[in-house]
């Protein structure tokens, strides 16, 4: 009969369908917050396993544990800062996007860009950092683009092409 040290995160629910799962011979598998012996809490990946003797009739458990507490920890960094480059890309009144370096291909837009080119997010999506250049600028750009280093570099006058046709000059802040 194994015991877990309940860590009062999980609900009835949650055990009841885990012992109904084993009991009914079915492997259970899941996170769970457990609890040391000492009282910490840690992130456990968690399968029990019914093992069954010759006649079908389950007669043990087999459990097999992992502490996954810096995993999750480091998923949970992570998300936060997702969350906090969302906010800050989202958010900014100026047109910002990021590309490819190879396919030179948008892979996000912010708001502002979209507002201000005219082009709905899903149209930018399809596009290349050379479509919104005039056709004779695009050679001046791939020349840019083959000496860029890795640190903040500003550069400008440009010449941007709306989705309506008109040129517009933008000074550009890339990083």
């Amino acid at each position: 009969n194994p015991r877990l040290l309940k860590s009062g995160v999980h609900g009835q629910e949650f055990y009841r369908e885990m012992w109904n799962t084993v009991l009914s011979g079915r492997v259970w598998q899941n996170d769970i917050v457990n609890r040391r012996k000492d009282g910490t809490f840690y992130n456990e990946e968690l399968t029990i396993t019914p093992v069954r003797d010759a006649a079908g009739v389950i007669t043990h458990f087999l459990a097999i544990a992992q502490d996954i507490t810096l995993r999750k920890r480091a998923e949970e960094l992570q998300r936060e800062s997702q969350e906090r480059f969302r906010l800050l890309f989202a958010g900014n009144p100026l047109p910002m996007w990021v590309y490819d370096l190879e396919t030179l291909r948008f892979l996000e837009v912010n708001d502002a860009a979209v507002d201000h080119y005219g082009y709905s997010r899903d149209e930018f999506l399809k596009l290349c950092l050379t479509d919104i250049r005039p056709p004779d600028d695009v050679p001046a750009l791939e020349k840019n683009l083959a000496q860029a280093r890795p640190d903040l570099e500003k550069s400008g006058p440009w010449r941007h092409q709306l989705k309506d046709g008109r040129i517009i000059y933008v000074d550009i802040t890339s990083h």
